[in-house]
C-alpha cells in the first residue's frame, strides 16, 4: 500500500512537471511572438503606400491628391527654418524676417547645415511651410510624439500645442500630450508656421506631422493603441507569469530574467509610441516620465543576456557578462544623478552597447547550437527574426 501511495505521488508529481514544462513552453513562445509582433508593427504608421508629396524648398503641393482615397500624409522634406526666433503669421505677412535655411523635418537641429547660423542643441526656433492647395479641405492633424515645446498654427489659427514655449531654459516646460485636431485648408497658400524650442534633451529638433481625413486619422491612432495596448498587457501577463514560475523553480533564474525582461519592455511600449503612459497619467512629472522610458530601455537589455547566459552556462564569457552589466549600471545611475540634458546624451552610447549585446548574445547562442545544447536551433531561428 505504502509502494503504490509513493508510485502514485511520483506519477502525479511527474504529470505536475509536464503540466508546467508545456505551459511554460508555450508562454515563452507566446513572448517571442510579441516581441517580433511588436518590432515589426508598433512603429508603423499604417500610411497609405501612394507616392505622397513631399516639402521642397519649404513648399509642399497636394495637387490632385485625395485624402479620401489615398490616405493620410506626412508633412516631411524641406521647411524653411529661423534658428533662434519666434515668428508669427503677421511676421511672415509683412516679410519682416531674416533669411531663411532650410531643414529636414522630421530630423534633429545639429544635422542640418545652415546658411545664417550655427544650430545647437538647445535651443528654439520658427519652421515654416507653405501648402498649396486646390479646393478648400477639412482635416485633421496629428503629432507624433515630440521631447519639448511647440505650437502649431496654420494661417494664423492655432491648430497644436504642446507645453509653455519660452527662449529661457527656466520659463520652458516640455510636454507630451496626445495632439489630434481639426484645421481647414483654404484654396491656395496655407502658411503653417511651427514654433519649438528644447532645453531638456541632448537633440533638439522635430518629429513627424501626419494630415488626414479624421476617419484615417482616428484609425491609425486606433490601431497603434491596439497594438501597444495588447502587446504590453500580453508581455506584462508573461513576465509575472515567468517570475511567479521561478519561485517554484529555484535553481533556474532564466526564469526570472526573462519574467522581468518583459515587464520592462512592456513598460516601455506604453511609454514610447502613442504614449500612453504620459496621457493615462498627465499628473506624472515629465522627467520621470522621460527616465522610465530610459530605465527600461537601459535594464532590458542586460536582463535578455542573463536570461541566455543562464541558459546555456557552459558558453558564455563571464569576464564579457560582467563588463556589460558595469556598464549599463552606470548609464542607469546617471539618470538618477545627472539633469535630463546631460542623461539623455547618454543615449547613443548605449544603443552602441546594444549592438554589441546583440553580437555578443549572437555569439553564445551560435556557440550553444554547435555544441548542440537543448533548445539552442529554436532560439537561434527566433534571435535571427528579432535581428
Amino acid at each position: 500500500m505504502k509502494k503504490f501511495i509513493i508510485n502514485f505521488s511520483v506519477r502525479k508529481l511527474s504529470r505536475m512537471n509536464y503540466f508546467y514544462l508545456l505551459t511554460f513552453n508555450l508562454m515563452k513562445r507566446l513572448g517571442f511572438f510579441l516581441l517580433i509582433f511588436h518590432i515589426n508593427f508598433s512603429s508603423c504608421n499604417f500610411i497609405n503606400s501612394t507616392i505622397q508629396p513631399l516639402a521642397k524648398n519649404g513648399i509642399i503641393n497636394l495637387g490632385e491628391y485625395d485624402f479620401n482615397t489615398q490616405g493620410n500624409i506626412f508633412l516631411n522634406g524641406e521647411w524653411e527654418f529661423y534658428w533662434k526666433r519666434y515668428y508669427s503669421y503677421e511676421d511672415f505677412i509683412n516679410g519682416n524676417l531674416i533669411r531663411s535655411d532650410l531643414v529636414i523635418l522630421p530630423g534633429n537641429w545639429k544635422n542640418n547645415k545652415t546658411l545664417n547660423s550655427k544650430i545647437e542643441n538647445y535651443g528654439y526656433g520658427t519652421y515654416l511651410l507653405k501648402i498649396i492647395s486646390k479646393n478648400p479641405i477639412n482635416l485633421f492633424i496629428k503629432v507624433n510624439n515630440i521631447y519639448g515645446a511647440y505650437q502649431i498654427t496654420l494661417n494664423g489659427d492655432k491648430v497644436a500645442s504642446n507645453g509653455t514655449l519660452s527662449t529661457i531654459q527656466q520659463l520652458n516646460n516640455p510636454d507630451r500630450l496626445l495632439q489630434i485636431n481639426n484645421f481647414n485648408l483654404q484654396a491656395g497658400e496655407n502658411l503653417v508656421l511651427l514654433q519649438a524650442s528644447n532645453f531638456d534633451f541632448y537633440r533638439g529638433g522635430f518629429g513627424g506631422i501626419i494630415i488626414g481625413s479624421k476617419e484615417d486619422i482616428y484609425d491609425l491612432y486606433d490601431k497603434n493603441i491596439i497594438i501597444e495596448l495588447f502587446g504590453a498587457g500580453a508581455l506584462l501577463i508573461l513576465g509575472f507569469y515567468h517570475i511567479g514560475f521561478s519561485l517554484r523553480r529555484n535553481r533556474e533564474k532564466y526564469l526570472l530574467y526573462y519574467g522581468v525582461f518583459c515587464i520592462l519592455f512592456s513598460l516601455r511600449m506604453i511609454i514610447t509610441g502613442e504614449a500612453v503612459f504620459n496621457n493615462l497619467f498627465r499628473t506624472i512629472p515629465f522627467e520621470l516620465g522621460i527616465a522610465l522610458e530610459y530605465l527600461s530601455f537601459y535594464l532590458a537589455a542586460p536582463f535578455i543576456v542573463l536570461y541566455i547566459n543562464e541558459l546555456y552556462p557552459e558558453d558564455k564569457h563571464q569576464k564579457i557578462t560582467t563588463l556589460f552589466m558595469i556598464v549599463t549600471i552606470l548609464l542607469s545611475l546617471s539618470i538618477f544623478i545627472l539633469p535630463m540634458n546631460y542623461f539623455s546624451a547618454t543615449i547613443d552610447f548605449m544603443r552602441v552597447v546594444s549592438i554589441l549585446y546583440i553580437f555578443y548574445s549572437s555569439y553564445i547562442v551560435i556557440i550553444a547550437i554547435r555544441n548542440k545544447r537543448h533548445n539552442s536551433k529554436t532560439l537561434g531561428i527566433i534571435y535571427l527574426i528579432l535581428i
